[in-house]
């Protein structure tokens, strides 16, 4: 009897560890092979709405209230490059696109290229932005508050980072000057998913909430102070 019990246990653990492998692998190779875009090319047309917040990636504008808790949650803050030419990648959940750094405000980076999770679900031709995140534009430079990606996905998101929160953590500048836009969104267009990303790429990120533009266009004078310091 004793040894039937410990037969099925083995055999439970084996299809167990199979299983668990078979998964694994599939996964991993899910991950590998992302598909690659640009978003002004290829989701133009693509129907945006505004979603919640993925596990792990963001906080929302309430947890941060103002510009030095957004500063001090932040574990790098850095001027960041996206390529003309810089290929997005989509993954099974989210979005993330590679920076040059260009300058440091807070924290180190290991190398002078990151990667920064976008926080974008594409699917059925449309976008959902966690938090109001929109993709970073290409041949774009931005002030981006970053926290580490807790994330492992077998190695591939080393030296990944995640925008503090959606819709207040990404800020376009152009030359020395801060002059990114957050777009107020109303219900009525997230509901019915009534505006397409053509007509937002041009925001750094957008909100249902006015009260969440009021915050982000009080922090660009904050970091314009900064970037006069540097």
């Amino acid at each position: 009897m004793h040894k039937k019990i410990k037969l099925l246990y083995g055999l439970v653990t084996l299809i167990i560890v199979v299983t668990s492998l078979f998964f694994g692998i599939a996964i991993k190779k899910t991950w590998k092979n992302d598909l690659l875009f640009i978003p002004s090319n290829d989701y133009g047309n693509y129907t945006v709405c505004f979603d919640e917040l993925f596990e792990n990636e963001a906080k929302t504008p309430a947890q941060i209230q103002n510009f030095n808790t957004l500063y001090k949650d932040a574990d790098v803050i850095v001027r960041v490059n996206i390529g003309k030419n810089t290929k997005h990648h989509k993954t099974y959940q989210s979005s993330y696109v590679e920076g040059k750094v260009k300058e440091i405000y807070k924290g180190k980076v290991i190398e002078d290229k990151i990667k920064i999770v976008e926080s974008i679900f594409i699917a059925n031709k449309h976008l959902s932005g966690a938090e109001g995140s929109l993709f970073f534009n290409n041949g774009e430079d931005y002030i981006v508050f970053l926290r580490k990606y807790p994330g492992d996905m077998y190695g591939k998101y080393d030296n990944t980072y995640v925008l503090t929160t959606g819709s207040i953590s990404k800020y376009h500048v152009t030359k020395d000057t801060v002059d990114g836009k957050c777009f107020l969104m109303t219900q009525k267009q997230s509901d019915n998913s009534s505006l397409k990303y053509k007509e937002l790429k041009k925001y750094d990120s957008f909100t249902l909430d006015p009260n969440v533009v009021e915050f982000y266009d009080s922090n660009k004078k904050n970091i314009n102070d900064i970037l006069k310091k540097v």
